[in-house]
């Protein structure tokens, strides 16, 4: 840590102060364990300053105060024979600042908050430090031309050595940047007048903001639709799905594409961490499951443009899709899907279709019944020793077994769990649940 801290000191300009090292908090920290023990904590338990009113009464020579509150008592606390009117919590303190010299303490912190937008200020490099050893290429930093803020993270996500992808923190620091500074670049102010009002001057806004604040702050607001992930923002993309609704009727197919990423062998081809020859099952997943919790741009990335060439070359080729709509969503664990609606030339409108009618239905069946199947070549099958999606494509016979191993181990349900078990609509509390796929 302290050949850290010179290298830092040498070659970052925020730490180039000779007493910005402080040698006795240093020297406070164990060769090789935990800080936790000399971390201070204090907790005042109120049980000490709340009546005892149903306990035992005073005894003689304590006082006993109307609300039942002893003082004078012996404690029957962690901390031995505190007497008077001292609390454990006085004594407790009072060792603390006996053995101060063991006890961690906090660096003091300014109380004057960064003002990011200052072009004179370049907190990059003193925020992430480890990152920028040198204290050079802050987003402030003098260029020969303007670089943008989002190309600039950009960059530094992809830079070679992965330093910057991989910081359980950057990233998301990169984000919540990109989000705020775009708050105050593109957010709109919006007025809502009444009629008659659609013409005032600014003579006429300066006489009513000198009047009734709190009535005109009501009809002012402040919209984020350009915002990614705002509410304004995908309040604005479902009206755009409602109105491709409303011009080309119901979608004919609606689906969701999930990302096999622990498997996908062209994935982590590009990943920092190579599987090693000869590496168990095991150890594959393991490793796998290391790359893209460190690496999770990477992923993003890779599913997009594995999705964008298949909706191309397959789905949009084999259903005429005319139109689509969809959204990319994360999972908790970070894997990637899609969720998206399509309308394909030529197929039968959902709405006009009359399960009343027969040749409604067999014209329904005529169209689809070429494209869509859900045949399973062999239920008995058993499973792949290797999962099919973490094959070499190249490897593939693209026969009858290979697709009954396929969907035996990704679409069959066979085992049901607390997951998929459920109540039945309207069955008592203490009914026994059944699988919710039957209902």
């Amino acid at each position: 840590m302290l050949d850290t801290l010179h290298v830092l000191q040498r070659c970052h300009p925020s730490y180039r102060n000779p007493d910005i090292i402080d040698m006795g908090s240093l020297n406070r920290l164990p060769e090789n364990g935990s800080v936790f023990d000399r971390l201070r904590s204090v907790e005042e338990d109120i049980l000490t300053r709340v009546g005892y009113s149903q306990g035992p009464q005073a005894a003689a020579g304590e006082e006993e105060f109307n609300d039942g509150t002893v003082t004078n008592m012996v404690s029957e606390g962690f901390v031995p024979d505190v007497t008077g009117n001292r609390t454990e919590v006085d004594e407790i303190r009072n060792q603390l600042e006996m053995m101060d010299e063991l006890v961690l303490t906090m660096p003091s912190m300014r109380g004057t908050p960064i003002n990011e937008h200052d072009p004179n200020t370049k907190y990059f490099i003193d925020a992430f430090p480890i990152l920028y050893p040198d204290g050079r290429a802050d987003y402030r930093e003098p260029r020969a031309h303007a670089v943008n803020l989002e190309d600039y993270f950009r960059h530094l996500l992809r830079w070679d050595d992965g330093r910057f992808a991989r910081h359980p923190r950057f990233r998301y620091f990169a984000l919540n940047t990109i989000m705020r500074w775009q708050s105050k670049w593109l957010a709109k102010v919006y007025a809502k007048w009444n009629k008659g009002e659609g013409n005032l001057t600014v003579k006429d806004l300066r006489e009513l903001l000198d009047g009734d604040l709190e009535r005109i702050a009501g009809r002012i607001s402040r919209g984020g639709i350009n915002l990614r992930g705002t509410r304004p923002y995908w309040l604005a993309r479902r009206r755009e799905l409602i109105a491709m609704i409303k011009d080309r009727g119901c979608p004919h197919l609606f689906f969701t594409f999930s990302a096999a990423d622990m498997q996908w062998p062209d994935l982590h081809r590009h990943m920092p961490r190579k599987v090693p020859p000869g590496a168990t099952e095991q150890e594959r997943v393991k490793l796998h499951n290391q790359n893209l919790n460190e690496n999770p741009g990477i992923a993003a990335y890779w599913f997009q443009k594995r999705f964008d060439v298949f909706f191309k070359t397959v789905l949009a080729k084999k259903f005429d899709i005319k139109d689509h709509w969809y959204r990319y969503e994360w999972q908790h664990r970070g894997s990637s899907h899609i969720h998206g609606f399509v309308w394909i030339d030529g197929a039968p409108d959902v709405d006009l279709l009359d399960l009343e009618n027969p040749d409604s239905v067999q014209e329904f069946i005529q169209f689809w019944d070429p494209l869509v199947s859900t045949m399973n070549p062999s239920k008995i099958e058993p499973k792949a020793a290797v999962h099919p999606s973490a094959r070499d494509p190249a490897t593939l016979r693209y026969d009858l077994q290979e697709l009954a191993q396929l969907l035996n181990h990704v679409q069959r349900h066979t085992k049901c769990t607390s997951y998929c078990l459920r109540h039945q609509k309207g069955a008592p509390k203490d009914s026994e649940k059944v699988n919710n796929l039957a209902f």
